[in-house]
C-alpha cells in the first residue's frame, strides 16, 4: 500500500493519475476529502494535514512507501515534515519518496536550503529514501495567463536567464516509478525538461502556439518582492523567491539532465508540447 500526500496539487494529482493507470493500491492524505471525491471508492481518504498527528499516524500506518510533498517555507512547516518521519518510524518503517528541488545540495538559495535540510532529516531518520529533484515547472507559466489574455504581455523577474522547464506529468511519472519499482533506496533523480529556455524564449513559444503577438517585460526582482510583501506573502518565501530570481538572472547553475528519458524510456516533454496542450488557459 502506498501513501500520497499533496494529492490535490499540481504534481500530487498527476501522481494519483499515474498510480491509477498502473493499478497499484494507494491511499491519500488530504485536508478536504471533497477534492478527491472523483477518485474510485477503493482509494482510502484520510482527512487531515501534517499538523494533525493522529491523521498522519493513520495515513502512514501499513504504508510501504510514502510520497512526501511538504512545502516547508517556515519552521512550523519543517516541524510537520518531522512529524511524518516520526510517524513513519513508529509504523512499519516505510520508504520515503520526497519531492525536492533540482538545486538541493547544489545551490545555497533559500528554497534549495529548505529542501536539503529536509533531505538531511530523512537521511538521518533511518528510513529508506528516494529524492526526486525537479527544476522549474512548465506549469509555472500559468502565472502569466491573466496578463497574456489582458495585455499580451509576460512579466517576469528572471531577465534572459535560462532554465530547462519540465512537464509536471514527467515528474509524476518518475515519482510513480520511485514508488513502485524495486531497488529505489538512496536514489536521487534530478529532473529537467529537454531544453534550456529563458522567459523571453518561452514567451516566443507561447506566441507561436497562440498565434498572436506577445511581449516580455523584465521586472526587477526586488520590486516584485515588495509587491508580494504587500500581498501578505510570508516573508521567508518572498526572500527565498527574490534570491532564486537573482540566481536565474545571473545564469547560475543552468543544467539539463537526461533522467526522464533514462527512467521512463522516452524523451521528456518539451515546453511547446505542454503549451499546445494547455493553450486554452491563455486564450
Amino acid at each position: 500500500m502506498l501513501l500520497v500526500t499533496g494529492a490535490t496539487g499540481v504534481v500530487g494529482s498527476a501522481v494519483v493519475r499515474e498510480l491509477l493507470a498502473l493499478g497499484v493500491p494507494f491511499k491519500v492524505l488530504v485536508r478536504d476529502p471533497r477534492k478527491v471525491a472523483h477518485l474510485p471508492e477503493r482509494i482510502e481518504r484520510i482527512a487531515g494535514d501534517f499538523a494533525d498527528s493522529a491523521a498522519v499516524e493513520r495515513a502512514v500506518r501499513a504504508a510501504t512507501r510514502v510520497f512526501l510533498l511538504s512545502p516547508s517555507i517556515d519552521k512550523p512547516g519543517f516541524a510537520r515534515t518531522l512529524a511524518v518521519l516520526r510517524a513513519a518510524r513508529v509504523a512499519d518503517a516505510p520508504h520515503i519518496v520526497k519531492l525536492s528541488t533540482l538545486e538541493a545540495g547544489v545551490s545555497q538559495d533559500g528554497i534549495a536550503r529548505w529542501h536539503r535540510d529536509e533531505e538531511l532529516q530523512i537521511e538521518d531518520s533511518g528510513l529508506a529514501w528516494t529524492f526526486v529533484r525537479p527544476g522549474n515547472f512548465n506549469s509555472n507559466a500559468l502565472g502569466w495567463a491573466d496578463s497574456i489574455r489582458a495585455q499580451g504581455k509576460v512579466f517576469a523577474p528572471t531577465g534572459s536567464g535560462q532554465s530547462a522547464p519540465i512537464d509536471p506529468r514527467d515528474i509524476a511519472a518518475v515519482v510513480a516509478h520511485a514508488l513502485t519499482a524495486p531497488a529505489q533506496d538512496e536514489q536521487v533523480y534530478r529532473l529537467t525538461g529537454p531544453e534550456l529556455l529563458s522567459v523571453p524564449q518561452q514567451t516566443a513559444i507561447l506566441a507561436r502556439v497562440l498565434g498572436r503577438e506577445l511581449s516580455f517585460v523584465d521586472v526587477d526582482p526586488d520590486e516584485l518582492g515588495a509587491d508580494l510583501r504587500q500581498q501578505h506573502v510570508p516573508e521567508p518565501l518572498v526572500a527565498a523567491l527574490v534570491e532564486l530570481w537573482k540566481v536565474v538572472r545571473a545564469e547560475q547553475h543552468p543544467v539539463i539532465t537526461d533522467t526522464v528519458s533514462y527512467v521512463l524510456g522516452r524523451p521528456a516533454r518539451t515546453f511547446e508540447q505542454w503549451a499546445r496542450e494547455n493553450r486554452q488557459a491563455f486564450e
